[in-house]
């Protein structure tokens, strides 16, 4: 993507970043702080076998929930700014005919799709088409779900409440 157009889908793209780097550095901050133990405990006839985690320094849960759903709500919001810059570039004006109803569908099956089609109906047909390629119903992968999916249901969710942010050892 060239062109000032685009200028926004970056800069939201690199707010995104900042705020994984601010949380990044503050996980890493925390761990190498050693904010909590594991205790073994066994039964007396040593059949019973327990690893407790003690935390000495609770992390920051809630901070941490901010700071993560910030980062993804830029995420999903430079795609928004890659359809309005595409409808830009498409039209020749800003703002675009119907600027106020696009947005990049996020779908997780064609019918879903066809519901949500007017949000890019002022795009090329290149550019829906690529739109629609990359839909969750359209990306099967084995290990985990579709990126989009997985944006859209985070996105969705600090929009209600916050992130549960978790960690493993």
């Amino acid at each position: 993507m060239v062109g000032p157009e685009f200028a926004s889908c970056w800069l939201k793209i690199g707010r995104a970043q900042e705020h994984f780097r601010i949380f990044d550095s503050e996980l890493g901050e925390w761990t190498e702080s050693k904010p909590y133990s594991i205790l073994q405990k066994s039964d007396p006839e040593g059949c019973r076998h327990t690893l407790v985690l003690e935390l000495k320094r609770p992390f920051p849960a809630d901070k941490w929930s901010l700071i993560a759903g910030d980062c993804i709500h830029n995420l999903r919001c430079a795609l928004d700014h890659l359809v309005y810059a595409l409808a830009v570039k498409n039209s020749g004006t800003n703002p675009p005919q119907d600027a106020n109803r696009l947005q990049f569908p996020i779908a997780s099956s064609l019918e879903q799709f066809e519901k949500q089609r007017d949000r890019i109906k002022g795009l090329s047909d290149k550019a829906q088409t690529f739109i629609e390629q990359r839909q969750p119903y359209n990306v099967r992968t084995k290990k985990m779900p579709p990126q989009l999916a997985i944006l859209s249901g985070l996105d969705n969710a600090d929009k209600h409440r916050l992130l549960t942010v978790t960690f493993t050892t």
